[in-house]
């Protein structure tokens, strides 16, 4: 959960997916001689993969962050924040001629509040660390994961030599916004 860490990406020359992005992290602490009276471990991990068909774009963002805690014998463990939201950018013309978008965004919360009965919690309290935890992470990574503004999808800008407008747009099997226009006359 550290800032300014490297991510992984890929960005495949045909296909429908024109990039990936991936992070991932490990960070784990223990108390007593080799972790004998406890142990917390964090895992997050970021997904983003950006595709483009027909006439959508597509941008889906996972973020996941394991959480195992043991005190004493006692332990629990599960994703804590598992959120996935999806954005599709459906490209089409305006009745004005221009390239618009539409956005629909899908979000997905598959977070567990990992915990043990009542009887093993009175005696390691590991519910109550769970709960700071995940509450602690929800705190700090909910506000940051949000769809992305529709203004990026409808900024692209054509070449063209003189004034035109829009029939149909889409994007070719190797990743290229391509569009069929007509050349108005302007006066």
């Amino acid at each position: 959960m550290t800032p300014g860490q490297t991510p992984s990406f890929t960005m495949p020359a045909t296909g429908p997916t024109v990039l990936t992005f991936h992070y991932g992290a490990d960070s784990v602490d223990h108390a007593g001689l080799d972790g004998d009276l406890g142990k917390m471990e964090l895992r997050p991990s970021y997904d983003v993969a950006v595709t483009f068909s027909g006439n959508t774009i597509k941008v889906v963002q996972h973020l996941v962050v394991y959480l195992y805690v043991r005190s004493l014998a006692t332990s629990t463990d599960g994703n804590v924040v598992d959120l996935a939201v999806a954005d599709t950018y459906t490209l089409g013309v305006g009745q004005d001629g221009r390239l618009a978008a539409t956005l629909t965004t899908t979000k997905q919360d598959r977070s567990k509040n990992p915990s043990v009965d009542s009887f093993l919690n009175f005696w390691t309290d590991i519910n109550r660390i769970t709960s700071a935890v995940k509450n602690w992470l929800q705190a700090v990574v909910s506000p940051n994961l949000k769809a992305m503004p529709v203004s990026a999808a409808q900024n692209f800008v054509f070449p063209g030599g003189r004034t035109f407008a829009f029939k149909s747009t889409g994007f070719s099997d190797f990743g290229d916004l391509v569009s069929h226009i007509t050349y108005t006359d302007p006066s």
